[in-house]
C-alpha cells in the first residue's frame, strides 16, 4: 500500500514538472499594416517583408476573403498571384510562423480581357495547327513529338482546375506582356511574299526583346499547387510555341524570293534602259515604261553581314537566336524547380540559309509610280497615267528645237522603293503653242510661239478673237499658224454666282462639277451666330489664344480683299461659313482630279499673283487660289517666306482628331492635303455649299 502510495507521489510530481516546464505559446502577431499601393488582378505580385521570421519558403495567406498560396524569392521578398476579388481595397494577410503580417492594397483590372473558355481554345488551337504544319517539314519535324507532349501537360494540368482557378489561369496569361507568349499576333501562320517576306520575325523578336523578362524565372518560385503547375505548364507551352513559331517563319523567310533590283523597260521596245541611255521621244506620242523584278533568296552572307544588308534588320535572324535562348533558359528553369519529366527545348536554330542562291526575275508587286519630275521648264507633260504599275506619259515641245531633259520617275513597291533618272530628248514637234486663261470670267486666247498671221476658230461660230465671255458650256478654240501648225484647246467655261457673309462681304462663287465654290478666301470677323472673332496682330497672343482669332497675311489689313483672311481652327471649325455653306471635305477635293487631271494646281491658280518661277495657271476653272501662305500657332510668325504656298482648312479629321488642310504649292501643279496638329495655326476659308 505504501509502495502505491509513493508510486502515485511520484507520477503526480513527474507530471507537475513536465507541464510546468512546456514553453507558453505567443499569440498571433497582426503589425502595423504598409500601403500597398495600386496592384492588378491577375498580377504576379512581388512585395518586400524585411526579416521574415521563419526559413520557409512557402506561405499561406488571403487577400479578402479568397485564401492564396505565397513563394519566396532571394531579398526577402514574397511573390503571389492576385486573384480577382473585384476592383478597390482588400487586405493581404500572410502567415509567417507565430505572426501575421497584413498590407492593404487596392485593386484594379488589367483591360480586355478575353474569356476563360475563349482564349485557352483559342491558345490551344494554335499550337496544334503549328504542330501539324511543322510535321510536314524536314528541318522541323523533329519538334512535333516533344511539343506535343506539352501540349498534353498542360491540357492535363489545366483541366483539373476549378472554374474559378481555370479563370484565374486564363487571366494571369493575358496580363501585361504575358499575352504576347500566347499570340500569334499576325493571325496567319503563312506569311505573304511580295518583293520580300514579310518583316513579321523582326516585330516577334522586338517584342520579347524589347522588354526586361526576368520576372518569368520567378514563376518557378510559386508553390507547387495544382493551380501553380499548370501557370507553369501554361508558360513553358507558350515559349515552346513561339520557339517554334520563329523558326516556321525563319523557314518561310528563307524560301522567299528577296528582291534585289528593279529594271526600268520601254514597254513598245522591251528593251531596259541602262543609265547611260538616252531615251528620244516624240511629242503627243504616248510612252509607256514597266517593270522587272531581280530577285535572290537570303543566304548566309547576307545574314553574316547584319547590318551591312536589308535583311538582318528587317526579318531579325540575330534576335531569333537571343530570344530562343531565353526560352530555353526559362523552361529548363521550370522543368528543374517544379521536377517535371519533359523534353527540354534546344535554343539552337533548326533552319538555315542556304550558302548561295541564284538571281531570279519577276513582276514587283504592289508598285505605284509617283509624279514624274523633269528638270526642262520647257517640257511639258501632257498626260500621265499609272495603270496597275504600268506608267504611260505623254510629253509637248511647243518649241522650233529638240528638248534635251531628265525625267526622274519614283516607284513606290511593297518593301522596295527606288527611283530612276532617265536622260531624254524631246523632239520638235509643231511649233506652235496656245494656252487659254480666265481671268474675271473672259476667257483670253494666249499664243506664245508659231508663225503668224494666226486663223482661231471657236467652236460657238465666233473667228478672228482672241477673247470672250462665255456662257457655261462645253468649248474649244483652234488656232492655225501661216504653216499650218494647229492647236485646239478644250474647256468648259463654268457657272457663276454670289454669296454673302454675315459681315456684308460678297463673294463671287463658282460651279465646279456638281459644288459650288467660293472663289475667294472668306473675309468675315464673325462667326454665323454673330459671335465676334479676335483680330491679333502680337504674335505672343495668336499663339496664346483659345477662342476664334484671325489675322492678315503678315499682318497687312491691305492684302483683306485679295487674299482673305487667317483663321486659327478655332474659328474655322465651327460654322465661320456663310448660311448654307461649309468648309469642303475630302470628296469636294478629291473631285478635282477626276475634273481637271494630273496637273490641278494649273486649273484652279489665279493667272497672275504667284511669285516669279512659279508654274504658269490658267485658272480655268474661276477658282483663283492666290498664296495666301499661313500663321503658326508655335511662334506666330507668317510663312513661307517665298509666299509659294496657298493653304486652307478642310472638314475632314484623321483618327487623331487632327484636321486636314488643302495645299497649293507655286513650283508644283498637283493639290496636295497635309494636318496640323496645332489648333492655334492659322490657314485660310474656301467655303463650299451644302
Amino acid at each position: 500500500m505504501k509502495i502505491r502510495k509513493l508510486l502515485f507521489l511520484f507520477f503526480s510530481l513527474l507530471s507537475f514538472l513536465l507541464f510546468s516546464c512546456k514553453e507558453e505559446e505567443i499569440p498571433l502577431q497582426i503589425l502595423t499594416p504598409v500601403p500597398g499601393g495600386d496592384w492588378v488582378i491577375y498580377q504576379l505580385a512581388k512585395i518586400h517583408v524585411p526579416e521574415i521570421p521563419v526559413a520557409d519558403n512557402s506561405f499561406s495567406g488571403s487577400i479578402g476573403d479568397v485564401p492564396i498560396s505565397l513563394g519566396r524569392i532571394a531579398g526577402d521578398t514574397l511573390i503571389f498571384i492576385i486573384p480577382n476579388v473585384g476592383e478597390g481595397p482588400a487586405a493581404l494577410k500572410v502567415t509567417m510562423g507565430n505572426q501575421v503580417r497584413t498590407w492593404n492594397l487596392r485593386l484594379s483590372t488589367w483591360p480586355n480581357f478575353q474569356d476563360q473558355e475563349i482564349f485557352i481554345e483559342s491558345f490551344l488551337t494554335s499550337t496544334r495547327t503549328l504542330q501539324n504544319k511543322i510535321q510536314e517539314i524536314d528541318e522541323l519535324k523533329e519538334l512535333a513529338n516533344p511539343f506535343g507532349t506539352w501540349i498534353g501537360f498542360f491540357i492535363q494540368k489545366q483541366q483539373s482546375l476549378s472554374e474559378l482557378e481555370k479563370e484565374t489561369l486564363a487571366g494571369v496569361f493575358q496580363y501585361g506582356r504575358n499575352h504576347l507568349f500566347f499570340s500569334n499576333r499576325h493571325e496567319t501562320f503563312e506569311l505573304p511574299c511580295h518583293n520580300s517576306p514579310e518583316s513579321t520575325m523582326a516585330s516577334m523578336t522586338w517584342a520579347f526583346g524589347s522588354f526586361d523578362n526576368s520576372y518569368l524565372r520567378d514563376f518557378s518560385k510559386l508553390p507547387k499547387t495544382a493551380f501553380h503547375d499548370a501557370v507553369v505548364a501554361g508558360l513553358g507551352l507558350s515559349f515552346w510555341y513561339q520557339k517554334i513559331l520563329l523558326e516556321y517563319y525563319a523557314y518561310q523567310t528563307l524560301l522567299c524570293p528577296v528582291i534585289q533590283e528593279i529594271q526600268l523597260i520601254e514597254s513598245a521596245s522591251g528593251k531596259v534602259i541602262q543609265p547611260n541611255d538616252t531615251l528620244i521621244i516624240e511629242p503627243l506620242v504616248p510612252i509607256s515604261f514597266e517593270t522587272l523584278g531581280i530577285f535572290r533568296r537570303i543566304t548566309k552572307t547576307d545574314l553574316e553581314q547584319g547590318e551591312d544588308t536589308l535583311f538582318t534588320p528587317t526579318y531579325g535572324f540575330n534576335g531569333k537566336s537571343l530570344i530562343s535562348k531565353d526560352f530555353s533558359d526559362w523552361i529548363q528553369l521550370y522543368i528543374e524547380d517544379y521536377k517535371w519529366e519533359l523534353p527540354i527545348l534546344d535554343e539552337k536554330s533548326w533552319v538555315s540559309a542556304p550558302d548561295e542562291a541564284p538571281f531570279t526575275t519577276g513582276p514587283v508587286h504592289g508598285q505605284s509610280w509617283y509624279l514624274p519630275t523633269i528638270d526642262n521648264p520647257d517640257v511639258r507633260l501632257a498626260n500621265y497615267k499609272d495603270l496597275e504599275g504600268n506608267l504611260m506619259l505623254i510629253f509637248e515641245n511647243n518649241l522650233v528645237d529638240p528638248l534635251p531633259f531628265n525625267m526622274k520617275l519614283t516607284l513606290f513597291a511593297t518593301a522596295f522603293n527606288t527611283e530612276f533618272v532617265v536622260p531624254a530628248i524631246l523632239e520638235t514637234g509643231c511649233p506652235l503653242s496656245a494656252d487659254l486663261l480666265l481671268i474675271d470670267r473672259t476667257h483670253f486666247l494666249e499664243i506664245e510661239s508659231g508663225i503668224p498671221p494666226y486663223q482661231v476658230t471657236w467652236s460657238n461660230g465666233v473667228n478672228g478673237v482672241l477673247s470672250q465671255t462665255l456662257s457655261p458650256g462645253n468649248y474649244d478654240v483652234k488656232v492655225t499658224d501661216t504653216n499650218g501648225c494647229e492647236r485646239t484647246v478644250q474647256f468648259t467655261s463654268p457657272e457663276f454666282g454670289t454669296v454673302e457673309d454675315i459681315d456684308g462681304n460678297t463673294y463671287e462663287t463658282v460651279k465646279i462639277g456638281n459644288t459650288w465654290w467660293m472663289a475667294d478666301n472668306l473675309r468675315t470677323t464673325r462667326m454665323r451666330d454673330g459671335t465676334a472673332i479676335q483680330s491679333i496682330e502680337s504674335d505672343a497672343v495668336w499663339v496664346s489664344a483659345t477662342g476664334p482669332s484671325y489675322s492678315w497675311k503678315d499682318n497687312d489689313s491691305d492684302l483683306d480683299e485679295s487674299y482673305g483672311k487667317l483663321y486659327n481652327y478655332h474659328a474655322a471649325c465651327c460654322e465661320i461659313c456663310p448660311e448654307g455653306w461649309k468648309l469642303p471635305g475630302i470628296f469636294e477635293i478629291s473631285s478635282f482630279g477626276s475634273i481637271f487631271g494630273l496637273n490641278v494646281g494649273r486649273y484652279i491658280k489665279a493667272v497672275a499673283g504667284w511669285p516669279i518661277g512659279s508654274l504658269k495657271s490658267n485658272n480655268l476653272s474661276g477658282l483663283r487660289f492666290l498664296p495666301s501662305g499661313f500663321r503658326s500657332g508655335t511662334d506666330g510668325g507668317f510663312g513661307p517666306s517665298s509666299g509659294e504656298f496657298s493653304t486652307f482648312w478642310t472638314s475632314y479629321r484623321d483618327q487623331r482628331g487632327y484636321p486636314h488642310l488643302g495645299f497649293l504649292q507655286g513650283s508644283v501643279d498637283y493639290l496636295s492635303t497635309g494636318i496640323s496638329v496645332n489648333p492655334r495655326d492659322g490657314f485660310s476659308v474656301r467655303c463650299v455649299k451644302e
